[in-house]
């Protein structure tokens, strides 16, 4: 019994619409109808193993051409392929969420943010070691906060912080948004505007980027 069971699950799967496929050195993705309704699987295949990697919810307006794919080379010390999902905000704005997966023993989910699908993130090598930090600005939609993503690799573990972590000045926070950080790639700075009572308005201030004066923590996929 649960042979056939095993076999119709089998089956159903290969059933399923593929919408795109790509080759990533010696693996292959694809996308597929997800065994729910309004869900999109993203399959691994490599040396006849395959990997479930992350069944995404298609929301609202989205359709699965708006989940696509690209190869990359030497993020965060890695290879590997990111993952773009167009997102809806309303009817006249969109962002992309972005996943960033490595092939190891198996799929590893590097980093993720949002933003522009072309910018708002970046590679630098931050402290000089030869790997390139990523950086990325995001912005929350639900309540307009802005911070810095800063994913750095240390030769065996991704970890996360926050650009604004480099401020250093006292101020009164007033809720969301008393804090507005942005990094700036022409000039390599993390850009701090910060709320000041006493002028009723921002005062802002740049930084070098300085791990040691982040609080990093093991990224684990969320």
């Amino acid at each position: 019994m649960e042979e056939s069971k095993q076999e119709e699950t089998e089956s159903e799967a290969t059933e399923r619409k593929t919408y795109m496929t790509m080759l990533v050195e010696d693996y292959k993705i694809a996308f597929q109808d997800g065994a729910k309704e309004k869900t999109l699987d993203l399959w691994l295949y490599r040396d006849g193993e395959e990997w479930l990697v992350n069944t995404y919810e298609i929301i609202g307006d989205q359709q699965p051409g708006n989940f696509t794919a690209e190869s990359f080379q030497d993020v965060l010390g890695h290879n590997g392929f990111r993952v773009f999902i167009r997102c809806f905000q309303g009817t006249s704005y969109h962002y992309y969420k972005k996943d960033y997966y490595a092939m190891e023993e198996e799929p590893v989910l590097l980093a993720y943010c949002w933003g522009s699908m072309d910018g708002d993130t970046y590679q630098v090598d931050v402290d000089g070691d030869g790997i390139d930090e990523l950086i990325c600005n995001v912005q929350w939609m639900a309540d307009g906060a802005e911070d810095v993503f800063i994913y750095h690799y240390d030769g065996e573990k991704i970890w996360r912080g926050y650009g604004s972590d480099l401020l250093d000045e006292d101020f009164v926070s007033t809720g969301i948004g008393s804090v507005i950080t942005e990094y700036l790639p022409l000039e390599n700075k993390m850009h701090i505007q910060y709320w000041q009572e006493e002028i009723q308005g921002f005062a802002e201030k740049d930084y070098d980027i300085d791990l040691d004066k982040i609080e990093l923590w093991e990224f684990q996929g969320n």
